[in-house]
């Protein structure tokens, strides 16, 4: 009996010493690695917009809506261009910060809403004088933009009571950094 007392002590204290040696130096857990030296670059997000001939505006976190430029007074029947440009505009000096921008389905809001019909393309060249067929998205590298075109119509049967009235179009804009 007093051997087995004194084997249990005995397996009771090396486990004990085993615990405390392995706890000390968390051997177990801990791992080092040595690496060369990299360089982190982070700059700003912000996706510039411009329409027409007014003022660049930025959209960047926490900024939901841009004024775009006026459209002149449509006539029933005529139809306005608006060109939209839409650009990657971080305020990093260097880096490759590319960004994938895609416009969606515009809507009318207001009295005028019923007889305003919608197009949006991306354009072909560096003016809207050639419009693309469709609205696809553009991946655009530090300081690039793109063109898109919104083409405005007003219905040939148009009340007269529509005269002077305004109305709100809405564009929706992702951006993605990749």
């Amino acid at each position: 009996m007093k051997r087995m007392l004194k084997v249990a002590g005995l397996m009771l204290a090396a486990t004990v010493l085993g615990l405390l040696t392995v706890q000390g130096s968390l051997a177990l857990w801990n791992t080092a690695a040595s690496s060369t030296a990299q360089s982190v670059t982070a700059a700003q997000f912000a996706v510039s917009v411009t329409s027409g001939s007014g003022a660049v505006e930025y959209l960047s976190a926490g900024t939901s809506t841009v004024d775009l430029a006026g459209q002149d007074p449509l006539k029933p029947g005529e139809s306005n261009t608006l060109a939209i440009r839409v650009g990657n505009a971080p305020d990093a000096g260097s880096g490759t910060f590319r960004t994938r921008i895609v416009l969606g389905s515009p809507s009318v809001g207001g009295e005028m809403g019923s007889h305003l019909t919608l197009n949006l393309t991306k354009a072909k060249g560096s003016d809207c004088s050639t419009r693309g067929n469709s609205l696809t998205g553009s991946d655009l590298g530090q300081d690039e933009s793109a063109l898109y075109c919104l083409k405005t119509t007003l219905a040939k049967d148009a009340p007269a009571t529509l005269s002077g009235a305004k109305g709100t179009i809405s564009v929706p804009l992702t951006a993605t950094q990749l």
